[in-house]
């Protein structure tokens, strides 16, 4: 879940998938079923059978408020709708009439409370019998029962029971030289893409569309089995890079992904990877090669030929005339035979042999339970951790597995997140290199066994409670 509101005999919760359940008291529509029956108080009403409510086509939640017997919703284009009790205009919709307890009153028939022309929501809350939002300008409205000056309109009437109260007619209210905080939580990242290794994948996203007003100061990685509800949050610190190398995943193993963006505020919506993907082994083959070469020479004593021809033609003329003498040049021709050298190379291919190393043996360890709602680290669990870090080294992978018990959502608290990251953030300060895993889990059921705990004895699933357990796997 994402967020959730508990309202006085009802709640609701906006999935990781910004949808929305209710469940409870059923009266005058407040979970939006198209009925009045509870839910929640029976079997096999909860889980898969517990429906969505039907907001609109296409449309999302990005926040949620149950009243005492209404519920509002903000959605993902940032319109409100609010369902259930409509007892002094506390809907919004100029009238008193309940919405949400009978067919075709919810999806694309329910409207959007109109808040003012142009103007969108960015929060709101449902009181016991009025409503309040914050709108995109930064000012406040408030609509529905008056009676005690709730509604902020320096009177006791109720505001949006009657037709003509709400839109431009509902005045903001004045709050003074004050003003209010507007920055909200960001959308989710977009473009999610995973690239699988050996033991590995890689994962890249594009910044959220809308950081929600406030720099985003984290991502947060997840990674999940798929087909598994539980997801592990990769512990990669604090970081503000688009991409992230998810180490310690099991070869021949299908993984979902999905990342979500951090602000001051609170932490956004999750994008999920449109593909799953399977991190394999890759096989690498070493080859020596060596090659010798041989020079054979030879001298052949290079010999020369000379050729001489002379050939000479007197021409004796009368006295007093010229003598020309006429002479065949003479042609030398040699013929001479260098050093001749063959090369003759050989090729000699060998294969390395495999080197046989011992892993090292790393213990694990059972770390002292957590106080309730606490996941700072006490003295004697950091002595531990502080003797428990002379096993480790640069390279080792270390898992940190927070465990807690099951609860009516099924779904793992932040808290229980945070104490394995405590944990696996402190054996990262001490040794330097180590690749980190943060697991969060329910306690089981049964007693857990030496081969879900490495070298623990077995533990009672109740003393698991609030527990740490940290395994260790030496580098290579």
């Amino acid at each position: 879940a994402l967020a959730i509101s508990a309202g006085d005999a009802h709640t609701c919760a906006i999935l990781d998938n910004a949808t929305i359940k209710c469940w409870g008291f059923g009266s005058n529509g407040r979970l939006g079923s198209g009925a009045t029956n509870n839910l929640g108080d029976g079997a096999n009403e909860m889980g898969n059978s517990l429906a969505v409510i039907d907001v609109g086509s296409g449309r999302t939640a990005r926040a949620i408020s149950a009243g005492f017997a209404h519920t509002c919703a903000v959605l993902d284009d940032a319109t409100v709708k609010c369902w259930g009790d409509g007892t002094n205009g506390r809907l919004g919709y100029g009238n008193q009439n309940s919405l949400g307890d009978g067919e075709n009153e919810m999806g694309d028939n329910l409207a959007a409370v109109s808040v003012g022309t142009g103007r969108t929501a960015l929060a709101i809350s449902a009181g016991g019998t009025h409503t309040c939002a914050v709108l995109d300008d930064a000012t406040l409205k408030c609509w529905g029962d008056g009676s005690s000056g709730q509604l902020g309109s320096s009177n006791a009437l109720s505001v949006g029971d009657d037709a003509g109260e709400m839109g431009e007619s509902l005045a903001v209210i004045a709050l003074g030289g004050g003003s209010i905080n507007t920055d909200t939580e960001p959308t989710a990242p977009q473009s999610v893409v995973v690239v699988a290794g050996d033991t590995q994948a890689t994962v890249s996203w594009a910044a959220p569309a809308n950081n929600g007003g406030s720099a985003v100061t984290d991502y947060v990685v997840e990674y999940s089995v798929s087909g598994s509800v539980t997801w592990s949050v990769f512990n990669d610190g604090v970081s503000t890079s688009l991409s992230a190398t998810v180490t310690g995943l099991i070869n021949d193993t299908s993984y979902s992904f999905r990342v979500s963006a951090l602000n001051v505020i609170n932490t956004g919506a999750v994008a999920l990877a449109s593909t799953s993907i399977t991190p394999v082994t890759t096989t690498t083959t070493t080859t020596t090669t060596v090659a010798t070469t041989t020079t054979v020479g030879s001298t052949i004593t290079p010999t020369i030929t000379p050729t001489i021809t002379p050939t000479i033609t007197p021409t004796i003329t009368p006295a007093n005339s010229s003598t020309n003498i006429t002479t065949t040049s003479t042609t030398v021709t040699s013929t001479s035979t260098s050093t001749i050298a063959t090369t003759i190379a050989t090729t000699i291919t060998t294969t390395a042999l495999p080197q046989i190393i011992v892993a090292r043996k790393i213990p694990s360890l059972l770390v002292q339970p957590f106080a309730l709602n606490v996941s700072k680290l006490s003295t004697t669990q950091l002595n531990r951790l502080v003797r428990y870090s002379t096993n480790l080294k640069r390279g080792d992978t270390v898992t940190c597995t927070s465990y807690s018990g099951r609860n009516a959502l099924g779904v793992v608290s932040r808290i229980n997140v945070q104490r394995a990251r405590t944990v696996c953030n402190f054996l990262s300060a001490k040794v330097s290199g180590l690749r980190v895993r943060v697991i969060a889990a329910f306690a089981p059921s049964a007693p857990v066994h030496s081969s879900t705990t490495g070298s623990l004895p077995g533990w009672q699933s109740l003393n698991l409670l609030r527990r740490v357990i940290v395994q260790a796997r030496p580098g290579l």
